[in-house]
C-alpha cells in the first residue's frame, strides 16, 4: 500500500511523480520477501542464469540452467489440498509448482543451413558462421549451459535462448521442440527482442566476439553486426519506448546503438 502521507503530498503538488514512482519501487523492495504461497520444484538439474514470465498473460515462466536446458513452469496454481487456503499465513501449505515442459538436450552439429523458414526456401552454404549467421534446421537442443531465454513479445507461441555452446534456438511453445538455430560460432550470453518495434522481429545477441548480432525472425538471417565493444558483451536490452534504441553492457564500457529500420 502506498502511504497516505505520500499521496497528500503528491495531490498538494509538493512530490514529484518520479519522486513518488522511486518511492513506492523502493517500499516494494525493502518489504520484498519469499512467498509463503507458492513454492517452485524445478526438475532441473543445473543452476538456475535466467528467467523470464511472459508479457501477454504474466503466467508462464521460462527458466534457463545451466543443465543446456530451458524449463517451462505455470505460476497460476491451485490452492494446496490440505484443507485450507494458502493465503501465505504461517501454517499454511504453499502450492507446488512442477515443470510442464523442459527442452531436450543434444550433442548433434547441424551443418545444414536453411533460408526463410516462413517461405520454407533452401539455401546454400554460407561458409563461416562467425561472419554471416543463417537460421539452421532444428538441432534438437542445446549442448551446453542456457545462458538466456525471452518470450516472443506478441504471442507466447514463440520464445528464443542463447547458450555457451554458441547459438540461438528458436522454440515452438506448443510441441515445445527446436523450430530453428542461429548458430554463431562464438559463446552467447544475452539474447533480447524488442516489445516496441513492430516492423521486424530482430533478436539481439551479445558475444565473446565482441560484437552484437542482430538476427531476423522473419528472414533467418543475420541482417547486422554492430562493433564497438573491445571485450565480451554481456547484456543487451531494447528500449521498451523507443523502437530502433538498442543498449549493450561489455565487461569494461556501455554502449548505445540506434537501428536502422528495414529499406
Amino acid at each position: 500500500m502506498v502511504c497516505q502521507s505520500l499521496i497528500t503530498r503528491r495531490a498538494e503538488g509538493h512530490l514529484r511523480p518520479s519522486a513518488l514512482e522511486t518511492s513506492v519501487h523502493t517500499r516494494r523492495l525493502m518489504h520484498a520477501a519469499l512467498s509463503t504461497r507458492i513454492e517452485v520444484k524445478s526438475s532441473q538439474q543445473g543452476p538456475i542464469n535466467q528467467i523470464d514470465l511472459d508479457p501477454c498473460d504474466e503466467r508462464y515462466l521460462l527458466v534457463a540452467s545451466g543443465d543446456a536446458t530451458v524449463g517451462l513452469y505455470d505460476m497460476e496454481v491451485e490452492p494446496a489440498q490440505d484443507g485450507s487456503e494458502s493465503d501465505g499465513q504461517d501454517g499454511s501449505m504453499p502450492s507446488r509448482v512442477q515443470s510442464l515442459h523442459v527442452t531436450p538436450r543434444t550433442r548433434a552439429h547441424v551443418t545444414e543451413n536453411i533460408g526463410d523458414l516462413t517461405r520454407g526456401r533452401v539455401s546454400s552454404s554460407i561458409g563461416n558462421a562467425a561472419l554471416a549467421a543463417r537460421m539452421q534446421p532444428p538441432s534438437g537442443g542445446h549442448r551446453y549451459s542456457v545462458t538466456s531465454v525471452q518470450w516472443y513479445p506478441p504471442d507466447t507461441g514463440i520464445f528464443v535462448s542463447g547458450s555457451t555452446d554458441g547459438s540461438v534456438q528458436v522454440w515452438d511453445t506448443n510441441l515445445f521442440v527446436s523450430a530453428g538455430t542461429f548458430s554463431l560460432g562464438s559463446k552467447v550470453h544475452a539474447v533480447a527482442m524488442s516489445r516496441a518495434m513492430l516492423s521486424r522481429s530482430l533478436i539481439a545477441v551479445g558475444t565473446d566476439d565482441r560484437r552484437v548480432r542482430l538476427c531476423d525472425l522473419k528472414s533467418g538471417g543475420s541482417s547486422h553486426l554492430l562493433a564497438g565493444h573491445a571485450q565480451t558483451v554481456t547484456t543487451v536490452a531494447w528500449s521498451p519506448t523507443e523502437e530502433h534504441l538498442l543498449a549493450t553492457v561489455g565487461l569494461k564500457c556501455r554502449r548505445f546503438y540506434r537501428v536502422p529500420g528495414p529499406v
